[in-house]
């Protein structure tokens, strides 16, 4: 069988096996007990144009296929990917989650490569941000001893990694 399909304004035809037929009508929701093989052809093809082949869905399809990436959208609010219709709720709540199990799981291999204190250090300055004048001030050492202890620990990552 040829399947008619439309793609933004041009038409394909597409051959399909005995095989994929019949997966396509008990897809497309299709019961054809004892009819002739034209006339099945032509439910699937009219069943498939009601459900795939309109104007509006393939316009609809083409104006929102990247919603669900903010990256592909060239957004620049990250926040604003939903698009009003429930369909990426909750995206940016697993992005969170899976980018805090990232870190934690860096943190973990840097806690067993190194010892505390420069683990420690790693993570603040590296991984969370904070100067170095500012992390030394707040562990009463100064700065000269936190960059000696990032140095270490950049030799021992190295050969770890």
């Amino acid at each position: 069988m040829k399947l008619k399909v439309r793609y933004e304004n041009k038409q394909q035809e597409i051959e399909i096996t005995d095989t994929d037929f019949g997966q396509l009508m008990v897809s497309l929701g299709i019961k054809a007990g004892d009819i002739p093989q034209s006339e099945k052809e032509q439910m699937v093809q009219e069943a498939f144009d009601v459900q795939f082949n309109r104007p509006d869905y393939n316009n609809w399809h083409q104006h929102n296929r990247h919603w669900g990436n903010p990256e592909t959208r060239g957004d620049s609010d990250e926040n604003s990917y939903n698009n009003g219709l429930g369909i990426n709720d909750g995206y940016d709540q697993f992005a969170d989650v899976e980018k805090r199990w990232e870190e934690e799981e860096v943190q973990n291999k840097i806690r067993k490569a190194l010892p505390s204190s420069q683990a420690d250090a790693v993570i603040a300055v590296y991984l969370d941000g904070v100067s170095i004048t500012e992390y030394a001030a707040d562990q009463c050492v100064t700065k000269g001893a936190i960059s000696q202890r990032l140095g270490n620990a950049k030799k021992k990552l190295k050969n770890i990694f």
